[in-house]
């Protein structure tokens, strides 16, 4: 059962959400500052961290920052709630929390924020069905692509044309009609297809924080764990 910690000085938020987020079968921990959260954590390291950015003492920006100090929660999922403020919204920059709730918190939302990003820290070592022309790259030769699966680390593509291991390619990744992102990849395997064409197994490299979290968040939208998924924008395309 995952383990998911609300941070919040509201004792109405608190309880109302308790038994929203029992209900679909997540282990819920409450804790009403910063302080008394690094104390839980501590204790028993939680699989997510959803905080209010307003809390008495220890703001959530600062809580998120102090956690990701530590090596066992430097990739732990945080998720800051403020209210619609340009200064608000510049603290959750600053954080670097994965993704943001704006108040007021839609229920539904909520279930739907929680699940794309626990289910996003499985995807990082599953590979689901990509089937989608990729615009290729390689420094000046561009060329189309035939992806059929794809991971939070790499892409397997399809190809006439030839690559070697260790070439640098640029993917250009569209997951939708409206969502999409240019990844750089590195070729770490070359194999052939039953139709004579190459398969080529690419590693993403140097992938900044906001590309790297929407290939995660695909993913993890084509994981079932119980809750209905749609892929959610990653924060830093939220706010531009």
């Amino acid at each position: 059962m995952k383990k998911v910690l609300l941070v919040s000085s509201s004792v109405a938020f608190l309880g109302r959400n308790a038994g929203l987020l029992s209900d679909k079968g997540f282990e819920f921990f409450t804790a009403k500052s910063g302080a008394e959260a690094i104390r839980l954590h501590q204790k028993q390291p939680f699989d997510l961290v959803i905080s209010d950015l307003e809390l008495e003492g220890m703001d959530g920006r600062d809580l998120c920052l102090e956690l990701r100090k530590h090596e066992q929660s430097k990739s732990l999922p945080f998720v800051l709630i403020c209210y619609d403020s340009p200064a608000h919204i510049e603290k959750v920059r600053e954080s670097k929390a994965a993704a943001i709730l704006i108040r007021p918190i839609n229920p539904t939302h909520l279930l739907v924020t929680i699940g794309s990003l626990i289910n996003m820290q499985l995807a990082r070592s599953k590979r689901v069905a990509f089937n989608s022309e990729v615009l290729t790259k390689k420094q000046d030769l561009e060329f189309v692509s035939q992806s059929h699966d794809i991971s939070a680390t790499g892409i397997l593509l399809e190809t006439e044309h030839l690559l070697s291991q260790g070439d640098t390619i640029l993917c250009d990744l569209k997951f939708d009609e409206a969502l999409g992102t240019e990844a750089q990849g590195e070729v770490i395997r070359c194999l052939n297809s039953k139709s004579g064409k190459k398969l080529y197994g690419v590693k993403f490299v140097e992938l900044p924080p906001p590309k790297r979290n929407m290939i995660e968040r695909y993913v993890a939208s084509n994981t079932h764990l119980g809750i209905s998924q749609k892929p959610i924008i990653p924060l830093g395309n939220n706010l531009e």
